[in-house]
Formats: C-alpha cells, sequence, structure tokens
C-alpha cells in the first residue's frame, strides 16, 4: 500500500529533484513506514510505502529489475499462489517483488491472472516504454497528465496539481454538485485524468484489459464469498474490520474470527446497541467510537486541505476520525460493493425493473443530488452506458462503473490520510463475475434486497438484521437535506 509518482519527458525535465521530491512529500501519509524515489535528468520515480507484506527489506520501491522500474500501489492477494506456479525454486515474501518478476516474464498478460486491487506504473528505462494500470474496479486510484512531450501519474491529484500548477475544473464541481462525484475518465482538475478501472495506458493510448463478463455456471455464494473474505484477510494479523448492525458488515464478521472490531457514530445518530447486541451473539469483541457534529465537521475540513479536492460524501469525515482511533492495525475490511452487486439500492432498482424504456431524464433526476444542471458529457456517459441495453441492466452497470468507484474513493481516500489500508471483500471479480446479469428476481423479492446475503444471514441464525431498516448516513435528527446541504457549503468554502 502506498501513494507514488511517476514523471517522464522525451526532453529534460524543467524541475528540480528537491521540488519533485517535495511533491513525493505531500501525500506521505499514504505510505509513512519508507520512501524512496530515483531521479535523473528525464525521470522521476518516488514512491511512499505502508508496510503490509513481507519484511522490513523487500518491497522497497521504486523497484528496479533488468532495466525496468516498478511504482506499485496495493495489494496482490494470490501472489503466493502465483509464486507457487511460476517460480516454484524462489519464494517471494513480498507481492511487489513477485509482480515485477511476473511483469518482466510475461508483460502485461499476467493482469488477468491478478487478484486484488492495485495501480502501477511499469516502465523499461532503455526503450521508455511504459504501461500504467488499474484494477478490475477502480479501488486503488491513479490520475494522469500528458501534454504530449510530459506523461505523469500519481495516485493523487495533488502533487501532479502543484507541478503543473494547475486548477479546477469547474465542469467536474458541476457534476460533484449533482452526482457527489465527476464524470468517469476525469478528475476535479483541469487537465488532470484518471486511469479508468480495468484499464491500461501506454504510448499514449487508453486500452481495455477488464470487462465484466457473467460466468455461464452458477456458483454457490457461501463458497465464493467466503473465498474472498478469507482471502483478504490474508496471512497478516494486522487485521480489523469496520462492523455496523446492517448485513455486509455483520456477514464479514460472521465469515471472519478477527480478534476486535469497530464502530462509529455520532450522538443523535449511531447503530452502537443493535452492534453491540450482534457482537454479543457472535462472540465478538467491539469498540464503538463516537464523535460530535463539531468533530465531524473538523474532519471534513482536514480531509480537504488535505485532499485539495471535494469529499464525495459526509460519512468521509467518520471513516477518517475511526480511522485514526484505530491504533493496533493497518489493515481494515469493509463493506463497500454488496449493494452495487447484489441491488441494494432497491428503491431505484425497482423502478427501473418495471420500465420497458429507460427515461435517461427521469433517471438522472432520480439520482442526483441536487437541482444543478448535468453536464453534456456525463448525459453522453449515460447515453452510451445505455446503448442496447434494458434499465434494469443499465441501472446494474451505472452503479457498478459510476457509483462504485465514488463509493471506493470515499474509503480509499480518509483511509489512507489516516495511514490505513482499507479492504473491500466484497469487490472481488470472481464474486462480480458470479452474479452479474443474474436475475432481478434473484437479487430481490417482494420484501427483501440483496436476498442472497440476507439468506445467509437467515441460515446463520441472524434473520433479525435482514429485515431491520436500513439507517444510512445522518449526523443528528436532521433531515438528509440539511445535512448534505451543510457538508457542500463546508466542503465549497475549504476549496472554492
Amino acid at each position: 500500500m502506498c501513494g507514488f509518482i511517476f514523471l517522464h519527458s522525451n526532453k529534460s525535465l524543467n524541475y528540480s529533484e528537491y521540488f519533485l521530491k517535495s511533491s513525493l512529500d505531500l501525500f506521505n501519509y499514504r505510505g509513512p513506514d519508507d520512501q524512496g524515489y530515483y531521479y535523473d535528468h528525464q525521470t522521476f520515480i518516488g514512491h511512499n510505502r505502508l508496510h503490509i507484506i513481507g519484511n522490513g527489506n523487500e518491497g522497497k520501491q521504486p523497484s528496479l529489475k533488468k532495466n525496468t522500474y516498478l511504482v506499485f500501489n496495493g495489494e496482490i492477494y494470490n501472489y503466493s499462489e502465483l509464486n507457487k506456479k511460476y517460480f516454484p525454486k524462489h519464494l517471494f515474501t513480498c507481492d511487489t517483488d513477485l509482480l515485477h518478476e511476473l511483469l518482466i516474464l510475461n508483460g502485461i498478460k499476467c493482469l488477468t491472472e491478478l487478484r486484488g486491487m492495485f495501480s502501477f506504473v511499469f516502465f523499461n528505462f532503455l526503450t521508455k516504454e511504459y504501461y500504467a494500470v488499474r484494477d478490475r474496479f477502480g479501488i486503488k486510484p491513479l490520475f494522469y497528465y500528458n501534454d504530449g512531450s510530459t506523461i505523469a501519474f500519481s495516485s493523487e491529484p495533488k502533487p501532479l496539481v502543484r507541478i503543473f500548477n494547475l486548477s479546477l475544473d469547474e465542469l467536474s464541481i458541476q457534476e460533484w454538485e449533482k452526482m457527489r462525484f465527476y464524470c468517469p475518465s476525469y478528475s476535479y482538475y483541469k487537465k488532470i485524468n484518471e486511469v479508468r478501472p480495468g484499464y491500461y495506458l501506454s504510448k499514449n493510448k487508453n486500452y481495455k484489459w477488464y470487462e465484466l463478463q457473467p460466468t455461464v455456471d452458477d456458483k454457490e455464494i457461501n463458497s465464493v464469498l467466503n473465498g474472498s473474505i478469507r482471502l483478504h484477510c490474508g496471512i497478516n494479523e494486522n487485521v480489523t474490520s469496520f462492523i455496523s448492525s446492517g448485513i455486509d458488515s455483520s456477514i464479514i464478521a460472521l465469515y471472519t474470527n478477527l480478534k476486535n472490531y469497530y464502530s462509529v457514530g455520532t450522538k443523535d445518530h449511531n447503530e452502537f446497541n443493535e452492534t453491540r447486541s450482534f457482537c454479543k451473539k457472535s462472540n465478538k469483541n467491539v469498540t464503538c467510537f463516537e464523535f460530535t457534529e463539531t468533530e465531524l465537521e473538523e474532519a471534513w475540513r482536514h480531509l480537504c486541505r488535505t485532499r485539495a479536492e471535494p469529499l464525495s460524501l459526509p460519512n468521509e469525515g467518520l471513516i477518517f476520525l475511526l480511522c485514526k482511533k484505530i491504533r493496533n492495525y493497518k489493515v481494515i475490511l469493509s463493506g463497500e460493493g454488496a449493494d452495487e452487486l447484489f441491488f441494494g439500492y432497491d428503491v431505484i432498482f425497482r423502478k427501473l425493473s418495471s420500465q420497458t424504456k429507460l427515461d435517461i431524464k427521469d433517471f438522472v433526476k432520480m439520482y442526483s443530488y441536487s437541482k444543478v444542471k448535468p453536464t453534456e458529457r456525463f448525459l453522453e456517459f449515460v447515453f452510451e452506458l445505455s446503448r442496447n441495453k434494458s434499465p434494469i441492466q443499465f441501472c446494474e452497470d451505472f452503479f457498478i462503473q459510476f457509483h462504485l468507484p465514488c463509493l471506493l474513493r470515499r474509503l480509499d481516500s480518509p483511509s489512507m490520510i489516516a495511514s490505513k489500508e482499507s479492504r473491500v471483500p466484497f469487490v472481488d471479480h470472481k464474486l462480480f463475475e458470479a452474479f452479474y446479469r443474474k436475475s432481478f428476481q434473484t437479487k430481490i423479492n417482494e420484501r427483501l434486497a440483496k436476498v442472497p446475503l440476507c439468506q445467509i444471514l437467515s441460515k446463520l441464525g441472524y434473520s433479525e438484521i435482514t429485515t431491520r431498516k436500513k439507517i444510512g448516513f445522518k449526523t443528528s435528527n436532521n433531515s438528509q437535506t440539511e445535512i448534505y446541504t451543510r457538508f457542500r457549503d463546508i466542503v465549497k468554502k475549504e476549496l472554492l
């Protein structure tokens, strides 16, 4: 887990070593355990490391092997399996070293075998060829700047903004006000784009390396989900999990045997009683942290100043505050992805399931958070995404391709600012492939959403969780509209 910068110019770099190194320092919270960089007249490669896997010496980055450099952010959960398959005579204790050797051996063909979350740049300093890769669902961020002579990648926009003196993109801010997030492939800054999930960039062109497709055979959810959760726990004992009274985090807790779990809320709005009741019944140890509205608002301000971009959701503040409180763990499991895969946003999914033709304007109005006009590029994205699909198929794809990356950014950013690694076992390609494009009735019935997950809980003796009202995020007894208005006002004041 880390943050990195990669910068390469066809000519000489116009930036000093000190300036570029100080730009790397802007986000050393993503990797406070170690820092390394390479600099010459054409190239700068910098890396901040949060040490999770391997001993202190292995996994140092930038990684140099056979005329190539690698900077890597994320975790390859099946690296031991790939180690045995391709390098049976050499044991790698770090996924960075294994990934680097795989790229040298098989090039980007190895991507299809990787199971995990990752963004990385692989660079041959003799041929000047590079591959900048992002994982299948966009769990790990990857931004880039390209002016024709200089190409730059970063785990955060902030250093690119400083290096190239860039300004906020008004259209992205408009999309944030309307949809909580910018249109895919863009960012909150002019001239900075993101590498799309499941894509890689090479020779100044974007290439799609992964497209979600349903599996032909039916797979039993218990096996696939249990396998994913166990893989995300790994062999590292330094793992804990967020927990609430909801379906997703309860299943993660029931499928794990971790020592401690953590819950968060405010005085006027929390799920502590329900969470403690579940943990008592399931013999789990839970610690609940309560924060004031003042603390939450200060967290919003701190996150905005640190990221230099808008927050997506108010509960980013609670994620950050809780991560700061968790002292003895670096890795935290979270339940993002379950709602997108199993139709947890049942009001929208139910409405589109009854339609034979998609009304794009009506959908945008139903999904949006304000009366701000949608941008033309966002409407074009929605139109292209809906082409040759039924309304419910479009809705499934929209929540996977637009909504999910927003939630993943919401989780990755505040947890990394607190120097914690968040893992999302529901966002696993084998799990998504097993349940993608399954019938509407498979996921929602007349009473419940996320039916496959509810069935698991019922079989395990926790059916009361399945009928509990979905609480969502609120910081007080005020209306949701009032909360988001206050949240947006604070974010605007900090950034705009």
